[in-house]
């Protein structure tokens, strides 16, 4: 004798749901590259001549209360060495500014 095993369209609904949402996230990792913060030793360094460019996250200075005015933006840098030995550098994306996605 068989019995059948009953399944919710609730809880088949439910688990869609979830395995959308994981997904969703692993696509928005690999979107972006992961920010990399700049190390107290990284910024007396002396560094190479290599090509392998980075945005940099530098601060401006401006400090204001408009949304208009950032208080960083963002600077390709030819190198991570380049960019983490400027002390208004605070981190950096792998890549040039203007490929990162959702880079304004």
């Amino acid at each position: 004798m068989r019995t059948a095993i009953s399944v919710s369209p609730l809880f088949i609904l439910l688990i869609l749901l979830l395995i959308f949402a994981a997904c969703s996230q692993m696509q928005d990792a690999e979107r972006l590259p992961p920010y990399v913060r700049c190390e107290e030793s990284q910024r007396n360094a002396v560094c190479t001549m290599e090509y392998d460019p980075v945005c940099a996250d530098v601060e401006t200075g401006a400090r204001c209360a408009e949304a208009s005015c950032p208080g960083t933006q963002n600077i390709t840098y030819p190198n991570r060495c380049g960019a983490c030995s400027d002390p208004l550098v605070s981190g950096y994306w792998p890549g040039e500014c203007d490929s990162r996605a959702g880079d304004s």
